[in-house]
């Protein structure tokens, strides 16, 4: 041990020595540190998003100077002849050898120190929790070192077979081969399913396009792949070092070759051991999506084919864990037999949840199943019964996962305690319809999750949570719970959404409004949170009541995941869903959009029904009446922004989107008739405004929101207001 130390020593005093090395992980550092001051609005401030992003390029980038490293340290003497003298010295090779692989390992975690103080730093000024923080930067210090290890491992390997300088040349092919072109290249490019199983080649695990850039989810429901990854990459490592040390040993005599020789094929089986757990991992996903490509229908046939759905009337359901990475689940489901087709009765429910019974009226039934379709014959049900109960009995395991040509890996859902993924889009309860979820193309080579078809009509939703061990967020409202028991419940909706996992909540003080987002994001929500509350509390003293058609805001990265709703932001239930990227985040835009969800149900405000005279078919009708209650919203934003904020117009222009809402001296004469009464209207605010008669605008503006401004999904459902009745209101409280 002695002998080893004093090697050990002498090798870092070498590298010491060198102060091109001394100054790599400190320009590193500072790399990271002006990356992350970059972070202002008016794009994302997730600082996830950023650091992240850090590591998939510049971590890669630093496997360079790790595979240059370990090339060095054995060409600067081990591969010299000049220093041949060396065999005849009392020390083995195998010493001398993991004295160089340790200190080179050491001086490697110098990035990861670098990295993991930056970090902190940042995370600290980003008010992120220490147990949050420290679990995030362990994740990736751990992904740092372990893909150190295989590099400097590799670059020793190179080193100790090639001696000619030409080793230099193959260990930069070797480190792009290992990084960006099996990512990007043959795992992506290629675009063959089971080149997944690839991997645990890459030399980072850091790809650019991955489940880890999700901070709410990727990095801890992929845990078993990922330590399956590590535990491959750790016995290869050994392989490895093993076979350096072989080599060393065949070329200077010694009693301790067949030891060597014997550790190699222990550590080789150990490795293809590994690898084949790693392999197994994947052969479900493989097979699901086999069975999903057999069963999906084309884009010709689907456009041929009749979809069938009917109505429900509620839904009561009971969740709970059934394991740490599985769900049981009981729905109950309301149905009128007088609603239902003839023949089959089928419902969508995706078979990534095995259905183990079905119930009607607490009766057993015979079903068929047919990928994501659970069938009943019609003739069990009672026609002359006016109502009857569907129970279904199911359970789920593991991750809901898919793969398509063009999108790489997707998650479709998820329950897997404490985290929970489970979105409108992923039919995880039984949908009254025969339509498919996904779609194929004509030579059945390429997969395409479409999602299920929307409830036909809205229905009640009960909904309970038993057992988990994390607080669960929905798109329905939340009932009074107990101590691991969660109740949500709601009447007339179309889409339920339920998540849980890293995340972090703000709340009013009367809990009316929530918003839920990552960690990352706890700046730029912080502020956004304020403003919404300023706004809140302004318009519900201006109308006098409570705005309670959303009273829960989401933002979140979704990434690789299918997003709940296909629009960047959307109203579910009393949710409202803001899909977060870099460029789509909580900003003038944001707040705008958020506005209208809170006061209208809905986050429409670019839509102009002054001209509608076609239905939804796009057929002229006569009964559908233009309106003009999209113009007279953006008063609302109008009076904020002057009286609520006490901006002045020229301050009101720096707000993004600011011409949605602002009034304008002159119009060209192409502008459309929706348009010009929007001006119109807002003109005349302004010069209410100008002259300190706010309170009469505020009078005018709440008679109309008492009578009704909201514009449901459905199409053409929206309240008919004229410009005669704003001309008429605005003269009776104006008295003009």
């Amino acid at each position: 041990m002695h002998r080893w130390l004093r090697a050990f020593s002498l090798e870092l005093r070498l590298l010491r020595s060198n102060p091109v090395l001394l100054v790599l992980p400190v320009l590193f550092g500072a790399w990271m540190v002006y990356s992350l001051s970059g972070i202002a609005p008016p794009v994302s401030q997730d600082l996830y998003l950023y650091v992240y992003d850090f590591h998939k390029v510049k971590h890669t980038l630093t496997l360079g100077a790790a595979m240059l490293l370990g090339i060095l340290l054995i060409r600067r003497d081990t591969a010299k002849t000049a220093y041949e003298w060396t065999a005849g010295l009392p020390v083995s090779p195998a010493v001398l050898f993991s004295v160089k692989y340790a200190a080179g390992l050491l001086y490697l975690s110098l990035f990861t120190a670098a990295m993991a103080v930056v970090y902190v730093c940042f995370a600290l000024h980003y008010g992120i929790g220490r147990p949050i923080m420290l679990r995030e930067l362990s994740f990736f210090a751990v992904q740092y070192e372990w893909s150190y290890m295989v590099t400097l491992a590799l670059a020793m390997l190179l080193a100790i077979s090639i001696r000619n300088r030409i080793v230099y040349l193959i260990g930069f092919c070797a480190w792009v081969f290992g990084t960006f072109f099996i990512d990007q290249f043959i795992i992506e490019r290629l675009g063959i399913l089971e080149l997944r199983v690839l991997k645990p080649f890459h030399l980072s695990g850091i790809t650019l396009d991955s489940f880890y850039a999700n901070e709410a989810w990727g990095p801890w429901i992929k845990e078993r792949e990922t330590w399956l990854a590590r535990w491959f990459v750790l016995s290869f490592t050994l392989v490895l070092l093993t076979v350096c040390v072989t080599i060393l040993k065949w070329v200077r005599p010694s009693g301790t070759r067949a030891r060597w020789a014997g550790a190699l094929i222990l550590f080789t089986v150990l490795s293809a051991g590994s690898y084949y757990t790693y392999v197994g991992f994947w052969t479900p996903h493989f097979a699901a999506y086999r069975e999903q490509l057999r069963n999906a229908p084309t884009e010709s046939v689907y456009n041929q084919r009749a979809i069938t759905q009917f109505t429900v009337s509620s839904y009561k359901m009971e969740l709970a864990p059934a394991s740490s990475d599985g769900l049981r689940a009981s729905v109950e489901v309301s149905l009128r037999p007088a609603d239902l087709p003839q023949g089959d009765v089928s419902f969508t429910l995706h078979d990534y949840f095995h259905v183990e019974q079905l119930l009607l009226d607490n009766q057993p039934v015979s079903f068929t199943r047919h990928g994501n379709l659970v069938s009943v014959e019609s003739r069990h049900f009672d026609s002359s019964k006016s109502s009857q109960t569907l129970t279904f009995n199911y359970e789920s395991k593991g991750i809901n996962w898919t793969y398509g040509p063009q999108q790489g890996e997707q998650i479709i859902s998820f329950v897997m305690d404490p985290y929970l993924y489970l979105p409108n889009s992923a039919a995880w309860y039984p949908l009254p319809n025969n339509g498919p979820l996904y779609l194929t193309d004509e030579r059945k080579k390429g997969l395409f999750y479409g999602g299920p078809q929307p409830l036909a009509q809205p229905a009640d939703f009960d909904v309970t949570f038993k057992g988990f061990s994390n607080l669960i967020y929905g798109s329905i409202t939340e009932k009074q719970g107990a101590a691991r028991i969660q109740h949500f419940e709601q009447k007339g909706v179309k889409h339920l959404t339920f998540i849980a996992g890293n995340l972090i909540q703000f709340s009013d003080a009367k809990g009316s409004l929530k918003l839920q987002t990552t960690p990352g994001n706890r700046l730029e929500a912080d502020l956004f949170w304020k403003d919404m509350l300023r706004m809140k509390a302004y318009y519900e003293a201006l109308l006098q009541t409570n705005l309670s058609a959303v009273r829960n805001i989401v933002y979140l990265s979704y990434g690789n995941l299918i997003s709940p709703d296909s629009r960047q932001s959307a109203v579910a239930g009393s949710s409202y869903y803001i899909n977060e990227s870099r460029n789509h985040n909580l900003d003038d835009y944001q707040r705008i959009r958020t506005t209208y969800a809170l006061l209208f149900g809905d986050d429409s405000y670019q839509s102009s029904y002054a001209e509608v005279s076609k239905d939804a078919n796009g057929n002229t009708d006569e009964t559908i009446k233009p309106s003009i209650f999209m113009e007279i919203r953006a008063a609302f934003l109008y009076l904020y922004y002057r009286d609520g904020l006490q901006l002045t117009e020229e301050q009101i222009r720096s707000v993004q989107f600011s011409d949605q809402f602002l009034p304008k001296d002159r119009m060209t004469g192409d502008r459309g008739l929706g348009q010009q009464i929007k001006n119109h209207i807002l003109l005349q605010v302004r010069e209410a405004l100008d002259a300190d008669k706010t309170e009469e605008v505020k009078k005018v503006l709440a008679s109309f929101y008492k009578k009704g401004l909201s514009a449901p999904d459905a199409p053409f459902r929206y309240p008919v207001v004229t410009l005669d009745d704003w001309n008429r209101e605005w003269a009776k409280v104006f008295g003009s």
